[in-house]
């Protein structure tokens, strides 16, 4: 049994209040026989997921004594952060890409979460439409 399911369900409920449905993309893998010119092999994964989207800033992680405490990281600070919980059937990945309903496909720039018992209750994506 997972110690987090309340929290994580408490995540999905409030990301679900005020969130938007998008689709994770995972891209096909690669064809070590395929063209040169052909990215990948077969469908891409498509799995929908429910996201609230902040600015850096909206959530602290915008501010510059942030930055500078952390060392050798680059946080984007033109990009959005895509918020959603966790207890996924799958695990995001800095290649993937979101789907956002009003502007397409965005940009994974950089994944972190809140794993406690590296149990992830909490997902952040920084994206880049």
């Amino acid at each position: 049994m997972n110690p987090f399911e309340d929290d994580i369900k408490g995540a999905r409920e409030a990301i679900a209040e005020d969130g938007c449905d998008a689709v994770w993309w995972k891209d096909a893998p690669d064809d070590p026989d395929a063209e040169p010119w052909r990215e990948g092999a077969g469908e891409p994964t498509q799995l929908p997921l429910r996201v609230a989207l902040f600015s850096p800033r909206d959530i602290g992680f915008g501010s510059g004594p942030f930055q500078n405490a952390i060392t050798g990281t680059e946080i984007p600070t033109s990009a959005e952060i895509a918020m959603f919980a966790g207890g996924l059937d799958f695990e995001p990945e800095i290649t993937d890409w979101i789907v956002l309903p009003e502007t397409g496909k965005a940009e994974v720039l950089q994944l972190d979460r809140v794993a406690p018992n590296d149990i992830a209750i909490l997902w952040f994506a920084w994206i880049k439409r």
